[in-house]
């Protein structure tokens, strides 16, 4: 059992340096909502600035539901990030932004702790009643508490670059048109053993195989993109790398029988964010690493498939931002792949798995899969 730490804020100044390691990144050009219980807080939400002439109150209603859903939420804290001076934004729609996200608080039953403006040339508090004189952003771009705190993993070492999470690893034409023969054989040759026998065994040689190394399609690679350009086995690999080889065997059986999946099955919980035990993260970063190589070795208009998995893939950790970012990937390479369409709605109407609004760590004790509790009510005050 791990103890819960504790990192003070003692300050204005405190909580914003914080807050990139709450999301994980630099915000920029972004509403950041940290949720609350009591005067803790260990979660928080990064949606990008709406776009000019947006409709302020329903993009705040919108972001604030989604914070009623994390458990055991009492209250906010707000920060806008944006390119524009101080003295505009406290004038302009971000200021704006801020006051329509405090109204739905409000309404809401949520507690607002705080309201900051973080813009290009200072920072300081938005709230009602502040003096909103900029402070230097020099005063929130050093970590000491974070920095104290690296050492022991408890806040995580690297800061998320987007861009570079997004970038794929450069492989000369020949090594992707030597690839794609293997894999075209490799469906064309001997794709129905991979549907007739469980193959969970061999996807988990294949998530954790290091490839050959020589610019030579090494069979387990070949094996992992050929997976993925078959629907029902792409399915399984998915669910098998969030759940365990377990999983992806009772994935695999359920399949194989012949009566309708439901939707409150595991398997269609598991894959449609529903009401299930949260996924190991360790598990899907390995495999996201792993799934831009092979991404890497395919010619771009056979990428679809790989690219889907690993928006999925991200989607799953509650990182919309590079869900979305991977889905345009996904849709100029195919843009009739039907799971990059189901995922980019999912994003459009910013629906992320339940798991993401928990406080429960992954445990690898507890189930991996099995459903937990019934989604939580509306907190009252929700329109």
């Amino acid at each position: 059992m791990t103890t819960p730490t504790v990192v003070k804020a003692d300050s204005a100044a405190d909580f914003l340096r914080l807050v990139p390691r709450l999301v994980g990144m630099r915000p920029a050009r972004s509403l950041v909502l940290a949720a609350f219980s009591g005067s803790r807080t260990g979660s928080a939400l990064r949606v990008d600035l709406p776009a000019a002439g947006a409709d302020l109150s329903a993009f705040a209603d919108l972001y604030i539901g989604l914070i009623c859903r994390i458990d055991q939420v009492d209250g906010i804290a707000a920060v806008a990030y944006t390119d524009a001076t101080h003295r505009e934004a406290i004038r302009g729609p971000e200021a704006a932004l801020l006051h329509q996200v405090a109204t739905c608080a409000d309404r809401a039953g949520l507690t607002v702790k705080s309201v900051f403006m973080v813009a290009a040339d200072g920072w300081s508090s938005a709230g009602h009643g502040s003096g909103r004189a900029a402070q230097p952003l020099a005063t929130i771009q050093d970590d000491p508490v974070g920095d104290g705190l690296l050492d022991s993993g408890l806040l995580g070492r690297d800061l998320l670059d987007i861009d570079a999470a997004v970038r794929l690893s450069e492989r000369p034409p020949a090594m992707q048109h030597r690839f794609e023969r293997a894999v075209a054989a490799r469906l064309a040759n001997g794709a129905d053993d991979l549907l007739q026998l469980d193959p969970s065994d061999r996807i988990e040689g294949a998530l954790t195989a290091t490839g050959s190394g020589f610019g030579l399609p090494d069979d387990a690679t070949v094996l992992l993109a050929a997976a993925l350009r078959i629907p029902a086995l792409r399915d399984i690999v998915l669910l098998q790398i969030g759940w365990g080889a377990e999983f992806g065997s009772h994935a695999w059986r359920r399949g194989g029988e012949d009566r309708p999946v439901t939707i409150d099955e595991p398997t269609a919980m598991a894959f449609t964010g529903g009401d299930m035990a949260r996924p190991d993260p360790a598990r899907i970063e390995r495999a996201i690493v792993r799934l831009k190589d092979v991404a890497a070795l395919t010619p771009q208009d056979r990428r679809a498939p790989v690219l889907t998995s690993i928006a999925w893939l991200h989607w799953a950790l509650g990182r919309g931002t590079l869900a979305g970012r991977f889905v345009d990937l996904a849709q100029s390479a195919d843009p009739g792949y039907s799971l990059t369409r189901l995922i980019a709605a999912l994003l459009a109407n910013s629906v992320l798995p339940e798991w993401a609004y928990r406080d429960t760590p992954f445990s690898a004790q507890a189930s991996r899969w099995r459903t937990t509790r019934a989604r939580p009510p509306t907190r009252r005050g929700r329109r």
